[in-house]
C-alpha cells in the first residue's frame, strides 16, 4: 500500500512539473508574439529597439540580440520574419554612425521611446 501511494504521489508530482513547464511555454510563447507586435507596430528605428534616440551603441547592439532571440522568424512564422526584417533594418540604420546620424536628422528631436508623434 505504501508503494503505490509513494507511486500515485510521483505520478501527481511529475504532472504538476509538466503542467508548470506547459505554463511557462506558453507565457513564452505569448510574450514572444507581443513582442512581434510591438516590432511590426513601431514608427521609428528606436521604437522598434525600445531605447530612446540617444541611446548608445552598447544598448543599441545589446537591444538588438536581445529582441533577434525573441522574434526568432522560425518560432513566430511570417510576422516573426516581418518584425525580424524590420528589426534587421533599424539596427543596421543605428549601428552605422553615419546612417544614424542622417537618421536623426530626419526625425528631428525626440525623447519618446515608443515612437508616438515621430514619423
Amino acid at each position: 500500500a505504501e508503494a503505490a501511494a509513494a507511486a500515485e504521489a510521483a505520478e501527481v508530482a511529475e504532472a504538476a512539473e509538466v503542467a508548470e513547464a506547459t505554463e511557462a511555454t506558453e507565457a513564452a510563447e505569448a510574450t514572444e508574439a507581443t513582442v512581434v507586435q510591438q516590432v511590426l507596430q513601431a514608427t521609428n528605428h528606436y521604437a522598434v529597439l525600445g531605447l530612446a534616440p540617444g541611446a548608445d551603441a552598447s544598448a543599441v547592439t545589446r537591444a538588438y540580440k536581445q529582441l533577434a532571440r525573441k522574434i526568432d522568424p522560425d518560432k513566430n512564422g511570417a510576422a516573426g520574419a516581418e518584425a525580424f526584417k524590420k528589426l534587421n533594418e533599424s539596427f543596421a540604420t543605428l549601428n552605422n554612425p553615419a546612417s544614424r546620424r542622417a537618421y536623426d536628422a530626419t526625425i528631428g528631436p525626440t525623447s519618446d521611446p515608443s515612437g508616438a508623434g515621430t514619423s
